[in-house]
């Protein structure tokens, strides 16, 4: 019997970020360019997927719970 392993993807889809953000597909496209211009991160350029880790990332330092953004750079 083979073991299974429940692997949760890093890259997520658009969709998928604008969920974490609590916005719909929509909404989160039309705040997309002025997200980018705040320093939230751009998905892979070759896979279009959006970092997980990199967006709770992004959203702990919007709230002060994380890191300094000056510190990321």
């Amino acid at each position: 019997m083979a073991v299974r392993v429940h692997i949760t993807p890093r890259g997520i889809s658009a969709e998928h970020a604008a969920r974490l953000l609590g916005l719909t597909l929509a909404e989160f496209n039309l705040y997309l360019p002025e997200l980018f211009a705040r320093g939230f991160p751009r998905p892979d350029v070759t896979t279009g997927k959006f970092d997980r880790r990199a967006v709770d990332l992004w959203m702990d330092t919007q709230s002060g719970i994380g890191p300094a953004q000056s510190a990321l750079c």
